[in-house]
């Protein structure tokens, strides 16, 4: 097999995340331990994690990009850095949903376990971004969003499926969901790394983004808060 080595980058969460595979084997995850602080650690990350494993930019093969749902700061910051990192060395960039990421990382932690499987991203104001996935990593649902406000069972909307919730949108859960047979996964914290095996099946599919028009996945538009005049 050819050896292919792709960048994976996650900055659609408070902690910016760089992690370096070889083909679907993960040899180094850089992680920053300050929230909100993608635009001053992102190319320092690369350039660290390139050096680390005695690789250059041009070294790569393709890109892999954590495209949402989650910060919107985040996501343009990291997209915009891995489009001039595309366009200086013509490196092809592939998707993979955040959602679809966090899925991947739980379903791997309970292998072999029927469950349906619950990645929750927090979208702020007790709102989470959802979607369920079956133990064959096979998307069940639409990408949505729920407003854990108030008294919500869980198990009573997935139809009473055993249910794994995983994911930073976990924490909007502890006063909210009142079902004492839903089982938390120790996936919170987003990370690069779990883009890996979702990213090389798009490269093995030369599954691609337009470089020029793509863009990431909000789900929602942002909120702005525009004074009128």
């Amino acid at each position: 097999m050819t050896k292919k080595y792709v960048l994976h980058i996650e900055t659609s969460s408070p902690y910016c995340s760089v992690s370096l595979s070889e083909n679907e084997t993960h040899l180094e995850t850089i992680e920053g331990k300050k929230i909100n602080s993608h635009a001053s650690q992102l190319t320092n990350f690369i350039q660290s994690i390139c050096n680390n494993n005695s690789k250059k930019i041009q070294d790569l093969s393709a890109l892999s990009f954590s495209s949402g749902p989650g910060s919107y700061t985040g996501l343009r910051i990291g997209l915009s850095v891995l489009k001039g990192i595309s366009y200086l060395n013509e490196t092809p960039i592939v998707f993979v949903n955040t959602l679809d990421a966090i899925a991947s990382a739980m379903i791997e932690e309970f292998k072999g376990e029927e469950y349906l499987f619950c990645p929750m991203i927090d979208a702020r104001r007790k709102e989470v971004y959802v979607s369920t996935y079956n133990c064959k990593n096979q998307r069940q649902s639409e990408y949505s969003s729920i407003i854990l406000d108030g008294e919500i069972d869980l198990k009573e909307i997935y139809r009473n499926k055993r249910l794994v919730l995983g994911g930073d949108g976990t924490k909007h859960t502890q006063n909210n969901v009142y079902y004492k047979e839903i089982t938390h996964s120790t996936i919170v914290k987003l990370s690069s790394r779990f883009l890996i095996s979702k990213a090389m099946l798009k490269i093995t599919n030369n599954e691609y983004e337009n470089n020029l028009y793509c863009q990431p996945f909000y789900l929602k538009k942002p909120f702005l808060n525009i004074k009128k005049q």
